[in-house]
Parts: C-alpha cells; sequence; structure tokens
C-alpha cells in the first residue's frame, strides 16, 4: 500500500539525468604531462588493455661536463573499453597521478572496434574530472605532525655576564674559594642563552626546522602541488634546516668549561708548588739474549742444507710413532722455514 500512494521516482533518461555520486567510475582520463611511460598501468591491467608507444629523446646538459641524459616521450596512450572492466587497478597503481576517474559514461559507440580511445580524447575527459571531495566529519587528513612552538630567543640584552665579572680584583679573590670562582668562567664563556641546556637548545632547533617543514608545504599545497610532493619538499626544506643548525650548534657544556678549567687560579689562592729534584732517568737494561728455537733452522740455508733439514725432522716424526702423511707435512713446513730468506735463482 505505501508503494501505490508513493511517487514515482523514475528518471526519464535522455531527457533527464539523474546527479551521480561523487565518487562515480564512468571512464578513465589522462594527464598526459604526468605520464612518465613507466608502464606499470599496462603490466598491473588484468585485461590488458591499456596500450603505451613511446621514444626516448635526450636532453641537453645542464652544465659543462655533465652527460646529456634520456627521457621518454609519449606516442600513445590508449585504452580499449570494450577489454576494460573498470577494476581501477591502473588509477591506484599509477605512482605519477596521471589517470583519473571520470563520471563520463556518455561515450557509446556503435561499432565495438570505435571503442579504444586514443590519447587525445583521453585527455578531454579530464575537464570533467571532479575534485577531491571534502573530508567527512571526524575524518583524519594526511598525518604532518605539527610543530611545537619555538620558544622566543632572550634579547642581546640578556646575554651571558659582562667580562669585568669574571676577573675578580686581587683582593675579592682572596676572600673568595678557588671552587667559586672557578665555577664563575662557564657563565662567562656560555653561547646558549642563560637558563637553557643543552638538550633544551637542541630541541629549540628541532622545533625551527619543524617550522620550515610546515611552512614549505602549505606553500606548497597553495602553488596547487601534489600532497605527496609538498611532502617531499617539506621533509627535504626540514633535513636541510636541521643541517644548518646542527653545523651552527656551539660547543658542548664540557667544551665551554675547559678553559675555565685550565685558567690559573689567582697567586693568593694558589698555594706554591713544592720544589721537586729532577727524577733520576734509569738506564735501559740490556734485552735478554733470545736463543734461537732448536727446531727453526737458521735463514739463508741452502738447498741441500734444506733438504737435509727435512729428512731429519721426517725421521724424528717417524721416530715418534707419528702417522707417516703428518711425518711428511711438518718436515716440508720444516724445508720451507729453512728456505725463507734465501735467495734463489728465481729471487
Amino acid at each position: 500500500m505505501r508503494h501505490m500512494v508513493s511517487k514515482a521516482v523514475t528518471v526519464q533518461y535522455p531527457d533527464e539525468i539523474a546527479p551521480l555520486p561523487p565518487r562515480s567510475r564512468g571512464v578513465i582520463a589522462l594527464k598526459e604531462e604526468n605520464c612518465t611511460v613507466c608502464m606499470l598501468c599496462a603490466r598491473e591491467c588484468p585485461d590488458w588493455c591499456i596500450y603505451i608507444e613511446d621514444h626516448k629523446e635526450r636532453r641537453a646538459p645542464k652544465g659543462e661536463g655533465k652527460r646529456a641524459k634520456s627521457f621518454n616521450v609519449l606516442d600513445r596512450f590508449a585504452i580499449d573499453y570494450a577489454l576494460c572492466m573498470y577494476c581501477g587497478i591502473c588509477v591506484e597503481v599509477c605512482p605519477y597521478d596521471a589517470l583519473f576517474w571520470s563520471p563520463e559514461f556518455e561515450y557509446a559507440e556503435g561499432d565495438i572496434t570505435h571503442l579504444t580511445h586514443e590519447m587525445d580524447r583521453l585527455e578531454d575527459w579530464m575537464s570533467t574530472v571532479l575534485p577531491p571531495s571534502p573530508l567527512e566529519e571526524g575524518a583524519k587528513g594526511p598525518e604532518l605532525k605539527a610543530a611545537a612552538p619555538a620558544p622566543a630567543p632572550p634579547p642581546a640584552a640578556e646575554a651571558p655576564t659582562a667580562p669585568p665579572a669574571a676577573t675578580p680584583a686581587p683582593g675579592e679573590a682572596a676572600g673568595a674559594a678557588p671552587g667559586e670562582a672557578a665555577g664563575a668562567a662557564p657563565v662567562e664563556t656560555e653561547p646558549r642563552p642563560a637558563g637553557m641546556s643543552e638538550a633544551e637548545y637542541f630541541e629549540q632547533r628541532a622545533a625551527a626546522g619543524r617550522l620550515v617543514r610546515q611552512k614549505v608545504f602549505e606553500e606548497e599545497i597553495a602553488k596547487g602541488s601534489d600532497p605527496r610532493v609538498a611532502e617531499a619538499r617539506a621533509k627535504a626544506a626540514e633535513m636541510r634546516a636541521r643541517k644548518a643548525t646542527v653545523a651552527d650548534a656551539p660547543p658542548p657544556v664540557a667544551s665551554a668549561a675547559a678553559p675555565a678549567a685550565a685558567a690559573p687560579a689567582p697567586p693568593e689562592a694558589r698555594p706554591a708548588p713544592p720544589e721537586a729534584a729532577p727524577a733520576p732517568v734509569p738506564e735501559p737494561e740490556p734485552a735478554p739474549a733470545t736463543p734461537p728455537a732448536a727446531p727453526r733452522p737458521a735463514a739463508g740455508m741452502s738447498d741441500a742444507e734444506a733438504a737435509e733439514v727435512r729428512q731429519r725432522v721426517y725421521q724424528e716424526e717417524m721416530a715418534k710413532g707419528s702417522d707417516p702423511r703428518i711425518a711428511e707435512a711438518r718436515s716440508k713446513a720444516a724445508e720451507i722455514r729453512a728456505r725463507k730468506g734465501t735467495k734463489g735463482p728465481g729471487g
């Protein structure tokens, strides 16, 4: 009964066209300037309905001593919609955003062979591609770490203590302990703002790099760049900024305190060192004579002497009850050691 009294919702196509959903898959459009002829879409297509042809050209070198680089030029990009099953794999795998879904669906032909649309037709459909739909309420966008607010650097007037305060007068040095005088030196040579540790200082520089990344990302998005390209350029800008800040970073606190520790204390606070007599230099002991090892023959033996050494070692090993192969190996090694240091005909 409810359907009998309700109003008909039939759309009289083609006189009337119903509004399409924002993500309708009508036809695949091509953005030619983004295509690099990587052939990824054609390889991944399960129906093999994408046909690509190209040729290589050489680009003039950018400077002296540089080689000319070759690049691909797209000659043909066609899609056979008689085979296409509209799976969208080519759109998903394209790494350079050259393929898009268009809501256009009125491209029927009377002949099936005319359903293979070439590059010019695919590029005309780019005018019908809708911009990305806005995110729904509560949805998360692309993750981009927000930079923490960097603390403002102190003014120049609040820089480290003035030099006269670090060099006290002789009368004041007598009443001050040596540790206190040495402890005031790092304040004089401290390059960081007063009251800031080394970790806080480097965290501040890192926050400045994140601010650079956020700024570059917003500028690239404002120019109309792809979000992935904008993210890559922003990350590169942050890395360059961090390298620059690390290169300009001050030395650690230990190196700043080193001159203070090496600075001499005032004469009144420093005790006079006792005069020590020069220590007698001990005479070097003669090195003990090391007798040559018995089994190791002396260098410079002739071939006949080395052969005698081999024969003697072989007989000794056999007398010990060694295996003949082991005795032969040890006698041969003794002969080689005996020959070391001799210069025969071959040098």
